[in-house]
């Protein structure tokens, strides 16, 4: 009988524990995104303070993860703080060397600062790593803006002939039409103000909302 009884508390011991609820395992990525999304919501809402403390959340669970790099160094670049800035994107192509998003930006940053001979080796590999996307993904007319953004600031007219090809396969599209038509007047100045003060880092490059 007291054996039965010390089986059956076992078993109930056994059935207690089991029905307790695991534990979340920490993943660092998923809660690094959780906190980029938020970052960028409070950056398309115009509050540089969260978008700079959630992008930092962001890092701080998963420094290998680049795009809150990116939300960080664009509110620093928004308040004028162009070398701070810089030096965010440096330390995330330290993490992510192959970036080509971060290439663009830290080139844009480089030319704005002066530094053309940094900029061009920039837009080399902003060039290079958006063409090979744009192959893979032709349709992606995000990718395909940003692969001839860089070529424009990298070489000039190649990267207005792409622009031109996109236009032509886009015509609807209006941001793409202004970006072309500030490429054709050769305001280089363009791509700070597309990437820096209209980027909401949502996803989805300003060219490509709305027609």
């Amino acid at each position: 009988m007291k054996f039965l009884a010390l089986t059956l508390c076992f078993a109930f011991t056994l059935q207690a524990c089991s029905s307790k609820p695991a534990k979340e395992e920490y993943v660092p990525k998923i809660y690094a995104v959780e906190q980029q999304e938020k970052a960028s919501a409070a950056l398309r809402a115009g509050d540089m303070k969260e978008a700079a403390a959630a992008a930092e959340r962001a890092i701080a669970h998963d420094p290998t993860y680049p795009d809150p790099y990116v939300t960080k160094a664009t509110v620093l670049a928004r308040s004028g703080l162009l070398e701070t800035a810089l030096s965010v994107m440096d330390t995330c192509m330290t993490q992510q060397p192959e970036f080509p998003e971060g290439h663009l930006l830290r080139g844009v940053l480089n030319d704005e600062l002066k530094r053309p001979d940094a900029a061009r080796a920039d837009f080399e590999q902003a060039s290079k790593g958006f063409a090979t996307a744009a192959a893979a993904h032709p349709d992606n007319l995000e990718t395909g803006i940003k692969c001839a953004v860089s070529e424009y600031l990298r070489a000039g007219m190649a990267g207005t002939r792409r622009m031109g090809a996109l236009v032509g396969q886009h015509p609807d599209n209006m941001p793409a039409k202004f970006i072309y038509e500030r490429m054709v007047a050769g305001d280089r100045a363009f791509a700070f103000r597309w990437l820096i003060e209209m980027q909401d880092n949502s996803g989805a490059a300003p060219a490509t909302q709305g027609k």
